[in-house]
């Protein structure tokens, strides 16, 4: 059996807006994650596990705070001679050339590379979701429905209105699909994960341009395009999945991990796999507390910290409590702080006083100081007990 060409392109140019402080200087693939990984270690361990090497990071908002990370892409064993990890920044001179409007125009405008690399197929991802899924799993399913394109499903409990809305007949035929809609017909959603027929993409690309001059999102234009004039599939995934546009997603995907509801991030069969620091291991004074917490390493703790997680680095003096928080890395919690649902910015130093509430989430920037608080929004993902 001839094994098809796939050519995996991750879209990590976006600014992450509804994240505030987080992404205010960092493009959101570069967030960390569960303290010591970083948020594009996602896509790229599920696409090193499934044996698919020849990706493409397509690059916009402020790229040179992920390149550092990326190592050429060795930590995902794809630094190779023949395919690997390319990154593609916005360019001129050529055919495409300018900055990109949205998803979509993104894969418009790398059309021509797309062409010349010559793949049977295009596998499309975003950066931006906490997930694990073999995607051979997802050939399998295109294969055996001879889809035009498949794309990753998931049931949600929460309002799915935020985002794109599918509905599947007989044979996991994708039968409507509506991005962001005010009504949802169902709590089915895309996960954004796309295995497109790779003739049919280009075409597709070249006929909704040439109908409206531009490209936009997926969601606006080309995934409804190929469910009217395609056959298009679902593949359900079973697994957690999060998509961590908000503080609030931000800040509950962290809750889950540490109640054992979350994404599974350390399966000895299918590790995400990271460029990770060597440090010193965490280091917990004899006046320390610590419960249910996760600790990177280099962080030391000599306060209390209650259901949170550390990332490298921190320092927790004696006197100062976290609870419930999300500390980044080289937080530093001066004595006298207390924090209950806070989410900490890199390298901010954090002194006496209280920051946060129990009925909301609050950032810290930078510099110490609250960049915003949120009430919960209670038709979104919450933690268990919130």
């Amino acid at each position: 059996m001839r094994i098809p060409r796939i050519l995996a392109v991750v879209l990590a140019g976006g600014k992450g807006s509804r994240l505030g402080a987080l992404t205010a200087n960092r493009v959101k693939p570069a967030l960390p994650i569960a303290g010591t990984y970083r948020l594009i270690d996602v896509a790229l361990s599920n696409l090193a596990h499934s044996h698919i090497s020849d990706v493409w990071l397509v690059q916009q908002y402020i790229p040179h705070t992920l390149n550092s990370y990326l190592a050429n892409g060795r930590p995902w064993d794809l630094d190779r001679s023949h395919g690997g990890l390319q990154v593609l920044p916005p360019f001129e001179g050529a055919q495409g050339e300018g900055f990109a409007h949205g998803n979509s125009d993104s894969l418009y405008r790398q059309k021509e590379l797309i062409r010349r690399f010559k793949p049977d197929l295009v596998l499309v991802l975003s950066a931006d979701h906490l997930y694990t899924v073999n995607f051979l799993d997802v050939l399998d399913t295109h294969q055996s429905h001879n889809a035009d394109l498949t794309m990753v499903t998931t049931e949600v409990s929460e309002n799915p209105s935020r985002f794109a809305v599918v509905e599947v007949g007989h044979s996991s035929r994708v039968t409507g699909f509506e991005y962001k809609p005010e009504k949802p017909r169902s709590q089915l959603v895309a996960g954004e994960m796309f295995l497109y027929d790779a003739k049919l993409l280009l075409k597709a690309l070249e006929a909704l341009h040439e109908q409206h001059g531009e490209l936009k999102d997926y969601g606006d234009d080309l995934v409804p395009w190929f469910v009217k004039h395609h056959t298009v599939v679902a593949h359900p995934l079973d697994g957690y999945w999060m998509d961590l546009g908000t503080l609030q997603s931000y800040w509950t995907a962290h809750m889950q991990l540490l109640d054992d509801s979350g994404a599974v991030l350390d399966d000895p069969d299918w590790p995400i796999l990271s460029a990770q620091p060597q440090l010193l291991p965490s280091r917990v004074s004899i006046n320390a507390d610590i419960r249910g917490s996760m600790i990177s390493a280099g962080a030391h703790v000599r306060g209390l910290v209650k259901h949170s997680v550390l990332g490298p680095r921190v320092v927790v003096e004696r006197g100062a409590t976290v609870h419930n928080s999300v500390l980044l890395d080289g937080v530093h919690v001066r004595s006298g702080a207390v924090l209950e649902n806070v989410i900490a910015n890199i390298g901010a130093t954090i002194p006496s006083g209280k920051y946060g509430a129990a009925e909301s989430v609050t950032l810290i920037d930078a510099n110490g100081e609250i960049d915003t608080t949120q009430d919960f929004d209670r038709t979104a993902a919450l933690p268990s007990g919130f």
